[in-house]
């Protein structure tokens, strides 16, 4: 039913990054890895400076056994963490 959604909200706005996302996990989930691949990389295309898409699209590379790609996904993951963290780090105390 979710699988549904995220391809009528598609189709009704192909930019909805949100939907691409929420449908590629849902793909992802269901180990179908080719189906979701297009969905994640359309969500990192469109949200590049986003999080989520790029750890989504970096479990499934793994999944995928694509090691490279998932450690250039994660990279680009601490990336954006790191230029958004405002000087905290991930447990809450300050930084030195």
């Amino acid at each position: 039913k979710a699988e549904a959604s995220y391809r009528r909200a598609i189709a009704c706005d192909p930019s909805n990054a949100d939907a691409h996302l929420r449908l590629g996990v849902v793909l992802t989930e269901q180990k179908r890895d080719r189906e979701a691949l297009p969905q994640l990389q359309k969500a990192v295309e469109l949200q590049p400076g986003q999080a989520t898409p790029h750890y989504h699209l970096g479990a499934l590379y793994r999944q995928m056994g694509r090691q490279a790609d998932a450690d250039a996904e994660y990279r680009k993951v601490r990336e954006i963490h790191a230029a958004t963290d405002n000087g905290v780090d991930v447990t809450g105390a300050a930084k030195p």
